[in-house]
């Protein structure tokens, strides 16, 4: 299986490298992330570990009482909101950690679903969802955790690496076909919470697996979300369908494509276009 850096981990989680390595030491909700390397040697994971734990990250806290996030999230949490309240920005005596969506329903302590308010604001603002959202994502950019992406509402069942064409703010598998707003306009970046990601559209992603170092990848006109390269295209293409190839990348080695959207799309060769 590919394998990949911290830094390439904690892009694709959209957190910063020392939460990684936490999470490498430290339990959340009974479970750590597996490294293949020791620290001494320079951490380094699995990718299908990184995806699999990001998915562990908004699993529900057991019990039914609630249960304040681990002490190293706590200390994210306060660098997150650089030492003050996230949403009024000001330093006050007393704060809590306070849930975007809420712990009754989700039962959730991923770090995405978090913020550090004061009791002021907590009490005012705790239940607005879309403003808490907000503030996180605000943070999100002005930490460069989400460098070069725009956030967009996703299906929880969206990982990273995903090929994706956006729409009223909403992110979609992308597939091959003559229906040009379903073509892949980027690929997903990060996941940020169950139902949000960021979409990357330029530079080179690593959220990808098996990639064939120098080959060109197409968008894939079978699985919605995958890419292939020209000769696996070649074979999945149905020639009785009205289809376009459209180049999303090339692979510098198995795990990185450069994004290359150029805009030329061509016509698969037998098939037409009717009207």
């Amino acid at each position: 299986m590919p394998t990949i850096s911290v830094g390439e981990a904690a892009q694709m989680m959209g957190l910063p490298d020392f939460l990684i390595r936490d999470f490498v030491s430290y339990e959340f909700n009974g479970r750590k992330l597996v490294s293949q390397t020791s620290k001494n040697e320079g951490l380094a994971f699995d990718q299908d570990e990184v995806i699999s734990f990001l998915k562990h990250l908004d699993s529900r806290w057991p019990g039914e009482d609630r249960v304040d996030p681990p002490d190293f999230i706590q200390r994210y949490l306060i660098f997150e909101a650089r030492g003050k309240c996230a949403l009024c920005q000001e330093s006050k005596p007393n704060y809590d950690w306070a849930h975007i969506l809420n712990w009754s329903a989700s039962r959730s302590n991923n770090p995405h679903n978090l913020l550090r308010l004061c009791v002021d604001c907590h009490r005012s603002y705790g239940n607005n969802t879309k403003l808490l959202k907000g503030v996180k994502e605000g943070l999100l950019k002005h930490n460069h955790l989400v460098p070069l992406e725009l956030l967009y509402d996703c299906d929880e069942t969206t990982v990273p690496g995903t090929a994706v064409f956006c729409k009223d703010g909403r992110a979609f598998p992308a597939i091959a076909t003559v229906e040009r707003d379903q073509l892949a306009t980027g690929f997903v970046g990060a996941k940020i919470g169950p139902d949000r990601c960021a979409v990357q559209r330029v530079g080179v992603i690593s959220s990808l697996t098996n990639l064939e170092s120098g080959e060109d990848y197409y968008l894939s006109t079978r699985l919605p979300g995958s890419i292939v390269n020209r000769s696996d295209f070649d074979k999945e293409i149905d020639r009785t369908k009205e289809q376009l190839l459209q180049g999303v990348g090339f692979a510098e080695s198995s795990v990185h494509l450069v994004i290359r959207f150029t805009g030329d799309l061509t016509l698969i060769p037998g098939a037409t276009i009717s009207g």
